[in-house]
């Protein structure tokens, strides 16, 4: 029984571990790239606009 039940407490003790600590960091993280991502962007297009 511990061996079959041990993997799948495993998984779920991940998943809320996941959860809880690590998808809020990488999406915090993800979405201040985009930001910075999205402003390069919008320079790179005012830049050109401006050289025109």
């Amino acid at each position: 029984m511990n061996s079959l039940i041990s993997p799948y407490l495993i998984t779920t003790l991940f998943t809320i571990v996941y959860n809880m600590l690590v998808r809020p960091i990488t999406l915090s993280r993800r979405t201040r790239w985009t930001g910075i991502w999205r402003m390069n962007l919008r320079d790179q297009v005012g830049h050109q606009e401006t050289e025109k």
